[in-house]
């Protein structure tokens, strides 16, 4: 079938995905940005002495704040606080979780280089360094998830990491294919839709056809009564009074139908 000549083409429209930079935080699994740093921190050497500089004269004390330093003074300090929730002790610096956290603060660090100076973007240097990151953790993340699932679910919930996996083998993106599998995702869609609005119809019928069954088995019964049969249809009758109360009370929608309100009353109360 030649899709460019059938109405699909009409409903569906390609567009090619975009292509994601290896340092995109959309492809790296990244929900958070780099911490915003303030300004008016003390930088980490000296935030032990910090009850003797805030006693310090405001234009003496700016001097030891990262606002007077380099950046990264400033992205030391979120470093040490994000090793403070996830290192298992004061001395860790080998564990897994350390590792991890290291990469995580790494990564984007130069994805908020990349942000605020874009010509950065263009460095060999950085761009090597996040790919060569962005692959260890994911190696590093893999080792936890197969050797300690509870601790790789809690590690990648508190750095806002998505762990996406590499497939073994990647797959080509070719816009017949994807178009193909869009035709089918409409076509499932399409066909669901119609089911639903057609189960709602026979659900809106259900009423006037026991209506009109109800009105048959009474006639059939008073047909058996007049020439001195004994009934053979009592037990389908109650049952489909029963059904009838039911469905009234679920409050569905009545179609109008050959028998009245007022003959439905008679058919309920007839013995």
């Amino acid at each position: 079938m030649n899709i460019e000549n059938h109405e699909f083409h009409k409903v569906i429209k390609y567009n090619r995905p975009q292509e994601l930079k290896a340092w995109d935080p959309r492809r790296s699994g990244d929900l958070q940005p780099l911490d915003k740093v303030d300004p008016n921190w003390l930088k980490w050497e000296f935030q032990p002495f910090s009850d003797i500089i805030d006693k310090l004269p405001e234009e003496h004390r700016k001097i030891f704040t990262v606002g007077f330093g380099k950046r990264r003074d400033g992205t030391k300090i979120l470093l040490e606080n994000a090793l403070s929730k996830t290192r298992r002790h004061k001395y860790d610096n080998e564990s897994m979780e350390f590792k991890v956290t290291w990469a995580t603060w790494r990564i984007r660090n130069i994805q908020d280089i990349f942000m605020t100076v874009p010509t950065q973007q263009r460095s060999p240097y950085l761009k090597r360094s996040v790919k060569e990151l962005i692959e260890k953790r994911r190696k590093w993340l893999n080792k936890m998830r197969h050797e300690d699932y509870k601790r790789f679910e809690w590690i990648i919930e508190v750095l806002g990491v998505v762990f996406k996996n590499l497939p073994e083998k990647p797959t080509r993106i070719e816009r017949k294919t994807s178009i193909n599998v869009l035709v089918n995702l409409y076509c499932n869609e399409l066909r669901d839709k119609k089911m639903l609005e057609y189960k709602a119809l026979l659900e809106e019928e259900k009423v006037p056809f026991l209506k009109t069954k109800l009105e048959t088995l009474m006639a059939i019964r008073a047909d058996e009564e007049s020439i001195n049969i004994p009934s053979s249809v009592d037990q389908d009758i109650l049952q489909t009074r029963k059904l009838l109360l039911e469905l009234e009370k679920t409050h569905m929608t009545i179609h109008p139908s050959k028998i009245s309100d007022l003959e439905i009353k008679r058919l309920y109360s007839s013995t």
